[in-house]
């Protein structure tokens, strides 16, 4: 009897553990939406808000950093825009839209380390 409660009680707790998991994807889903739906709409503080809630969740994802660096840029902050590029690269050194990203600034300022990040 108590083995037979011990199972049910393990398969309640994972159903459970299954059906939050599933609840976090989706708002975590939704956020994402929201992100990429505000810096397509140019509404870039508003995604710096969105993006830097999402990075506390998931402070090692590229793209985050990258979307980051997107609405920085967006706003008028290069140097900000660029350390964000940056840590995308650090994260993921082959992160496309990073490195056109941190190329771009790099490319406006005249700076030569431009050259380094577009080979």
């Amino acid at each position: 009897m108590r083995v037979a409660q011990a199972i049910r009680v393990a398969c309640r707790i994972l159903v459970a553990t299954l059906l939050l998991s599933f609840v976090l994807a989706q708002t975590t889903a939704s956020q994402m939406n929201a992100l990429i739906s505000a810096l397509r709409n140019r509404e870039f503080k508003k995604a710096l808000t969105l993006v830097q809630v999402a990075l506390k969740k998931s402070p090692e994802d590229p793209q985050l950093w990258a979307m980051q660096g997107t609405a920085y840029s967006g706003t008028g902050h290069r140097k900000e825009a660029l350390n964000s590029f940056r840590t995308a690269l650090r994260i993921s050194p082959d992160y496309v839209p990073a490195l056109r990203g941190a190329a771009q600034i790099e490319y406006d300022s005249g700076s030569q380390e431009a050259v380094p990040v577009l080979k």
